[in-house]
């Protein structure tokens, strides 16, 4: 009796939309259709969202105790009479003009669910109409008014839910909308807010980090994210602020600083790919602005640390090859040389060996074009390019 008399203080027949006189066939498949819906969303990256849904399963899982067994569920609908006939309603489900009690929150949730943010929407704002404290409408109004775009509605309604809960889930959940409308300012403020009442969370210091990231004070943000792995050394998100501080930083051309952020983070992180792809993508950028040699001595010293990634030889390739495009064919003929013994069937090497034995030529150099032409006819004698490059 008691679970049935629980549960009849949340209507599970206006919550799951269902007659209350269904029969357990008609019960057991709108659960089931809700569970799939719901179960889909416990895995989400957003906090919220997933708290949400797993909610959700909770009170799926409750139904189907109470509902489709008989007992309880003749024991809940007694309950439930009873509570009617008392006038008792819900905290987020107060009666409404005419009388009814309506859980609009909850439907509002429902909808969002089902993807009608519209239906969501409306629901959520009859909600906060009739009883202004219902914070779950207040969620939903935000949620819904974001899907649908309304930005300045899910402004005000985000602010309404923290002045009536000012906690640091509201707080983070206003900070993460105000990111995602593009006020980095805002948005850095409340996730301070939030830090200042949980400040051993990695993700709230680094979301601080990533805001002040967005309004272009990059080396503030870098020494701030830094400051956050070092306290949460095990932690995965801060290294992702400093990876986006990377690529922040070769648009705005400072390709040697990124590489900097970019090869501390790899000590810090070694075997991750992400943070590799940072390193590579940085060594490239020095040498598309014009520091080829530097970023050989770097390319270098990644395809040592690694050197059995795609991407390091990727980069060791796009590096020798600009080296001998600013005129360094010594040095380029050198590194064509090693990666044509280290990986005898890439066609790369040979390539840039045949343009610089032309080069040579051009620039009265024909001994040292006949080296290479003989030495990659005795590597290679059957490609008819070797024998035409010695003679």
């Amino acid at each position: 009796m008691d679970d049935a008399a629980s549960a009849a203080h949340e209507d599970l027949y206006e919550l799951f939309e269902i007659d209350s006189d269904s029969d357990a066939d008609e019960i057991r498949t709108t659960l089931r259709a809700t569970r799939k819906r719901w179960r889909q969303q416990t895995g989400s990256p957003d906090l919220e969202r997933r708290r949400r849904a797993e909610t959700w399963m909770d009170r799926i899982g409750r139904a189907e105790e109470v509902l489709l067994d008989p007992g309880a569920r003749a024991e809940y609908d007694e309950a439930l009479a009873a509570q009617s006939r008392a006038g008792a309603s819900t905290p987020h489900s107060p009666r409404s003009a005419s009388g009814a009690s309506t859980n609009w929150g909850g439907r509002a949730e429902q909808y969002l669910g089902a993807e009608d943010p519209r239906n969501a929407l409306r629901a959520a704002k009859r909600g906060t109409e009739v009883d202004p404290d219902d914070t779950t409408s207040w969620l939903m109004y935000t949620r819904a008014a974001e899907a649908l775009e309304q930005y300045d509605d899910a402004d005000f309604a985000s602010a309404e839910l923290l002045h009536r809960v000012p906690n640091v889930a509201n707080l983070q959940y206003r900070a993460d909308l105000l990111d995602r409308m593009g006020r980095p300012v805002d948005a850095e403020k409340f996730f301070r807010q939030a830090v200042q009442r949980d400040s051993g969370s990695a993700y709230l210091r680094a979301r601080a980090a990533w805001a002040v990231l967005d309004q272009g004070r990059i080396d503030e943000a870098i020494a701030e994210a830094w400051s956050v792995v070092e306290s949460f050394p095990d932690d995965e998100f801060p290294p992702r602020v400093l990876r986006v501080a990377c690529a922040r930083l070769r648009e705005q051309k400072q390709p040697a600083e990124a590489l900097s952020v970019a090869e501390r983070l790899l000590d810090h992180e070694p075997d991750v790919d992400a943070t590799l792809l940072e390193a590579v993508i940085s060594v490239e950028a020095l040498a598309e602005h014009g520091q080829s040699t530097v970023a050989l001595s770097h390319s270098k010293r990644l395809f040592a640390r690694y050197p059995d990634s795609e991407y390091t030889l990727t980069t060791m390739r796009f590096v020798t090859q600009k080296v001998f495009e600013a005129g360094g064919t010594d040095v380029a003929v050198e590194q064509a040389w090693a990666l044509r013994d280290r990986f005898p069937a890439d066609d790369f090497p040979p390539k840039l060996l045949w343009a610089a034995c032309e080069r040579f030529r051009g620039q009265n150099r024909p001994q040292q074009a006949l080296q290479i032409g003989q030495r990659l006819l005795r590597a290679r004698p059957g490609v008819d390019e070797n024998m035409r490059q010695t003679v």
